[in-house]
């Protein structure tokens, strides 16, 4: 289970390898492709593989799957924005590492990584770091 900026969204893997998510959806952070619920919601789009690891940054997530280690993300990813919470202006810059810099409100597997086994994964602000199975550090990999 992991906590989203501010505490204001949650992801978590049940013990079969499913993500639930809930809580605020403004950027897509939460993976439903829906707004912000207040109890936990299946993400559909990784319904039929096992998720073995998760993070969450301030307004993106990711997830790894279980046996390929493949990385999915989705949420904010490089657009200006405001918060709604302070005002603040924030620029989101690539981080899913989807070669976009469009929000994804579902999980998208990240290509560039296709060939290898990702292994852990972590969320900054603006910056999501994934570690192959040869522990190989893959930063901004966009």
């Amino acid at each position: 289970m992991v906590l989203g900026y501010d505490n204001i969204m949650l992801i978590m893997i049940s013990d079969r390898g499913r993500l639930f998510s809930f809580g605020s959806n403004i950027h897509g952070q939460l993976g439903t492709g829906g707004s912000t619920t207040a109890k936990p919601t299946i993400v559909e789009e990784l319904s039929a593989v096992r998720v073995a690891a998760i993070a969450a940054g301030n307004h993106h997530s990711c997830a790894i799957t279980a046996y390929t280690g493949t990385l999915y993300t989705w949420g904010a990813n490089a657009r200006y924005g405001r918060c709604i919470f302070n005002n603040s202006e924030h620029q989101y810059r690539g981080q899913l590492g989807l070669g976009t810099k469009e929000m994804q409100p579902l999980p998208q597997p990240v290509l560039a990584l296709r060939k290898l086994n990702i292994v852990f994964v972590a969320c900054g602000s603006q910056h999501t770091v994934a570690l192959t199975g040869i522990f190989t550090v893959l930063v901004n990999f966009s």
